[in-house]
């Protein structure tokens, strides 16, 4: 037989056999759509209407009974998508891990089988939040936003999966793409609050604070959301450093929450030290109140202010470990975690990171580092997340040689106010001048010059602008706030100057002060910069309505002229500029302003004192062994002493003297000023303290 015919034969069977298999593979494929089909529910079928009993169990909320009607159906109708969704739904409302697993199933099964129902897929999408797997969830979501882009719940969680997962790890990137959702969402519904809140949120995050307040200030707010738009706006003005707005904000929003929820809010335990908390829990119920009183008002770091914004900072700080550290599915909250402790108590880290495990991590765990600065140096704290479910708790740490229980070392190390940091404070210099009002009254000025280059300035129109507020308070010696007063100032200089540390800005506060020994605190503040400083000293003010002849304090000045309009250092008929520094040259006049008020007349109709003032120069021990060579030193110390008798027909007097101090060597003085009144025998004494420098300095 010819070889090509042998071929032919073959090639014939070849395709008899793949015909005949085509054929059965086509019965058997419509075997199973029918299959599939009869595995779906029919209406008006028996089956259908155990499948609507079932549902009418589930509306009641009897799932377990809805459960086992449609697990029984299942074998004869898996893929019926309406019956494993409502089974899937039935596990998931029923709780529990176990029941979660089939609950994943068959929501999965369903949107499978009917992969444009958005709503199943949205229940998967929650059901996949519950059971902590963020990942398959957002993408269940994303999804969902790409099949209809006017989804807003799905928005809603995206948002949530992003700034949950920036609170976990830090994950910038991540918020970056909520912040991202949150733009797209906001312009498909600029009037949804939810998606509004959520854009705050991230915003707060992302430490863009004026950009979150405008986002949060619409007119309209649902109520479903009052209380945490109150919280988050206080955050925020506590941020732009407006602390009535922030206390007041706070105090209405912790009204509305629930004990537990607010309880961290009014735990002052959170910020003592074990001793403090021993002293505090010891005390009757009917004393704690007293001591939180009193603990809160020796924090205040700004008597010039009638809110405590130690306070403020805690609040703040409460919320924000909340927000970033709270573990809501296991009913924790952040104050409660070990770093929500550690930020409530301390602020901000110096440095946070975030570290995956690796091969030579014996924990296999996920960590938190945190760097702040304890006794002067930088320790490290470590917060390990052994079990899972983002639950990091603080581990031991090797501190001074000894390894110590991170929690007792940190316990021990007394809360401190951190309401303005060093980097923000504005260095000025302030003075006082005490003395008598025209009804007889004690009178107050306050003086505070400032570098020009402590301020920070917008350029307006060829010049550089800015605010400054001025506040002031009388304190009496236990603390109870005897008056305040406030200011403001515009700022209004040429570029150049603005930068300038030798010129300095003036201003000066006036006020009465009642006749007593007390402190006073005056502030400066540029909000706009979130500058601020706190000058706090105790004072003697004079009282000159008492019999006999009076003295104001001394002012030591750097010029005096002619008085000028509008002057802020006019006194009486002359201008009187302070020296703030209270620093001279050798070559320059050393100007004292005082005045005397009530002087006495005699037979004559004239008064008649004595004023004498000396300079002396002082000590400037740095030591015990620099005090000890100052008391043996045989060298003779340098001053000046003056004398002259004076009177006339007037009652009071005021002005200034000009003293010749070319002849003092550099060093620290003290001036000395003696009224002896001869009428009627009364003396006053008046001091105040300088420094000589050479000419080069």
């Amino acid at each position: 037989m010819p070889f090509y015919s042998t071929k032919a034969g073959f090639c014939g069977i070849y395709y008899r056999l793949m015909y005949r298999h085509l054929i059965y593979m086509l019965i058997a494929l419509a075997l199973l759509l029918s299959t599939l089909q009869a595995r779906r529910l029919e209406p008006g079928s028996d089956d259908h209407d155990r499948y609507l009993t079932a549902c009418e169990h589930y509306k009641k909320g009897d799932y377990e009974e809805a459960r086992n009607i449609l697990y029984e159906m299942l074998r004869d109708h898996d893929n019926d998508p309406y019956l494993n969704h409502i089974l899937g739904m039935s596990f998931a409302k029923m709780g529990g891990v176990h029941n979660r697993n089939y609950a994943r199933k068959y929501l999965k099964q369903a949107v499978r089988l009917e992969e444009d129902s958005l709503d199943w897929r949205y229940d998967l999408g929650l059901l996949l939040l519950e059971s902590d797997m963020e990942a398959a969830a957002e993408e269940q979501f994303q999804e969902l936003v790409k099949r209809d882009s006017n989804y807003v719940r799905a928005y809603y969680h995206i948002m949530d999966i992003c700034i949950e997962r920036f609170c976990h790890n830090g994950n910038r990137s991540k918020l970056a793409q909520g912040y991202r959702t949150a733009l797209v969402s906001q312009g498909r519904y600029p009037g949804d609050d939810v998606i509004a809140y959520k854009k705050a949120l991230i915003e707060m995050l992302f430490k863009s604070d004026n950009q979150a307040v405008k986002t949060i200030s619409p007119p309209h707010r649902p109520d479903t959301l009052q209380t945490e738009i109150r919280l988050l706006d206080a955050y925020l003005k506590y941020r732009l450093r407006d602390f009535d707005q922030s206390y007041a904000l706070f105090s209405s929003a912790l009204s509305d929450l629930s004990e537990d929820e607010s309880s961290g809010y009014r735990d002052i335990t959170l910020l003592l030290t074990n001793q403090q908390k021993r002293e505090y829990e010891e005390l009757p119920e009917s004393q704690k109140a007293q001591f939180e009183d009193n603990f809160w008002a020796g924090l205040d770091p700004d008597l010039t202010t009638r809110v405590n914004e130690k306070i403020v900072e805690h609040f703040a700080r409460v919320y924000f470990a909340e927000i970033m550290f709270a573990r809501p599915e296991a009913d924790v909250h952040g104050w409660e975690m070990d770093q929500g402790k550690l930020y409530i108590r301390y602020g901000q880290p110096l440095s946070a990171k975030w570290y995956l495990p690796d091969d030579n991590d014996p924990l296999l765990s996920c960590r938190w580092s945190w760097v702040y600065m304890f006794d002067g140096r930088p320790v490290e704290l470590e917060f390990l997340n052994i079990f899972g479910g983002d639950n990091y708790q603080l581990a031991p740490m090797n501190y001074g040689g000894d390894v110590k229980i991170a929690d007792d070392l940190v316990n021990e190390i007394p809360n401190v106010a951190t309401f303005a940091q060093s980097s923000n404070l504005i260095n000025s210099i302030f003075s006082y001048f005490i003395y008598k009002g025209p009804e007889g009254e004690s009178m107050l000025d306050l003086f505070v010059a400032t570098p020009y280059d402590q301020f920070v300035y917008e350029p307006v129109e060829g010049h550089a602008v800015c605010s400054v507020e001025y506040r002031t308070a009388l304190i009496d010696l236990e603390g109870a706030i005897l008056d305040r007063k406030t200011a403001g100032q515009q700022i209004v200089i040429s570029p150049t100057l603005s930068k300038n540390p030798d010129f300095y800005n003036f201003a000066t506060i006036s006020m009465k002060a009642p006749a007593d020994s007390l402190n006073i605190a005056c502030a400066i503040e540029q909000k706009s910069a979130q500058r601020v400083n706190v000058y706090e000293r105790p004072l003697r003010i004079y009282d000159f309505r008492d019999s006999g002849f009076h003295m104001s304090s001394l002012i030591l000045a750097s010029k005096v002229g002619e008085k000028e309009k509008d002057s802020l250092f006019n006194r009486r008929d002359i201008k009187l500029i302070p020296n703030f520094t209270n620093t001279y040259r050798t070559d320059d006049t050393l100007i004292v302003y005082y005045e005397i008020y009530d002087l006495p007349l005699n037979i004559r109709g004239r008064s008649h004192y004595r004023m004498t003032y000396t300079i002396q120069e002082q000590d400037i021990p740095g030591n015990i062994f620099g005090m000890l060579a100052s008391v043996l030193s045989s060298k003779q110390k340098t001053g000046i002493t003056h004398t002259a008798d004076r009177g006339d027909i007037r009652t009071d007097r005021f002005e200034p003297l000009k003293i010749d101090i070319s002849s003092l060597e550099p060093g620290l003085y003290e001036f000395t000023l003696t009224i002896e009144e001869f009428v009627l025998g009364k003396t006053l004494t008046r001091s105040a303290r300088f420094s000589v420098v050479d000419e080069s300095g």
